[in-house]
């Protein structure tokens, strides 16, 4: 991560290669493009969700299995890193961009691994070799299957907005505007939150560029194929590659879609926003029903947070679920419910 830290800067500086004949592919600069720039994001991706996901593991029960795992160490790390970022910034004056991040990212792993050293924990790996290939090839795919857009398309008016609320975390130390803001501060709000929580962690690792806000995508993508393989298992709990591809190949297609459709104009979408903040409101959709129906309601209510302060449609789709479970179980679940 700290050799590279300087990747945006670098994509930045080359930015006239998207007006190039084919910058989906610029063979004189595979090596940085499709190798270097890659590792550098998939290592800072690794880290910025390390310090939740050993947490999640050193405090795991017997009943956890491996997509609760995700769910609670992606809550974990979501919130905490960035907060704790704010938190030492504000009370040691010390910037906590670059090098310094990537240390104190370092340092709340400490708590975790502490905990895993303490205990024995529960084999939630075991069978699990194809889920972790899929979370780290399927990221990879995007990054270099659509990397112009990643890496220098200029930002639409949401694009903008979620990039100057990542400045605004980093330098005011919290993620709202200030009320005299006027109409910028309408967001983001209590209730549309968490991709700020992820874009800050990414500028502060790459720094205030275009493209580190865009990356914020990958880890949350990663996740959310993780967790949802846990829902098309085989019924003795295998993961098979074909449920492995086929997922795979539907959430390659949901990232091209949400790249380039979902915005005003219908062919100019930006990756920082909408994109980025969609796997956090099917994470937390997913962890809620997930937990609901193994009747472990503390986590449900904890990691539902991913969607209820994502965005209003997370809340609307608890709700369907809720009436659809109403509906179709017998007896009627009046005290779950």
């Amino acid at each position: 991560v700290l050799a590279g830290q300087d990747v945006a800067a670098i994509l930045a500086a080359k930015s006239a290669l998207a007006d190039g004949a084919s910058p989906y592919f610029i063979a004189s600069e595979v090596l940085f493009l499709y190798i270097w720039v890659p590792l550098a994001v998939m290592s800072a991706s690794a880290l910025f969700v390390a310090p939740g996901l050993l947490l999640a593991l050193g405090i795991a029960t017997p009943r956890d299995r491996f997509e609760h795992w995700l769910l609670k160490g992606f809550t974990f790390s979501l919130f905490g890193v960035p907060a704790a970022a704010a938190a030492v910034q504000a009370i040691s004056g010390i910037p906590m961009t670059g090098a310094a991040f990537t240390f104190l990212s370092v340092l709340l792993c400490l708590p975790g691994i502490g905990l895993i050293s303490a205990r024995s924990n529960p084999d939630i790996f075991r069978g699990r070799g194809w889920d972790v290939a899929g979370m780290i090839l399927l990221p990879l795919a995007v990054l270099i299957l659509m990397s112009p857009k990643f890496y220098w398309e200029a930002l639409n008016d949401d694009g903008a907005h979620s990039f100057l609320n990542a400045m605004l975390f980093i330098t005011r130390g919290l993620p709202f505007w200030p009320p005299e803001s006027g109409a910028i501060g309408g967001y983001p709000t209590p209730k549309m939150v968490t991709e700020t929580f992820l874009q800050t962690g990414f500028m502060r690792f790459f720094g205030p560029y275009e493209v580190s806000i865009r990356l914020a995508y990958l880890p949350g993508l990663s996740i959310l194929f993780g967790v949802m393989l846990g829902f098309v298992r085989t019924p003795d709990g295998r993961t098979d590659a074909r449920s492995v591809l086929g997922l795979g190949a539907a959430l390659l297609l949901f990232s091209f879609v949400m790249a380039f459709n979902p915005s005003y104009n219908p062919y100019f979408a930006d990756i920082a926003l909408p994109m980025t903040r969609e796997p956090m409101i099917l994470l937390g959709v997913l962890g809620y029903i997930l937990f609901f129906t193994e009747r472990r309601f503390g986590w449900m209510a904890g990691v539902s947070t991913l969607a209820l302060v994502t965005a209003p449609n997370g809340i609307l789709l608890i709700g369907f679920f809720l009436i659809s479970y109403f509906l179709l179980t017998r007896p009627l679940p009046f005290r779950q419910v």
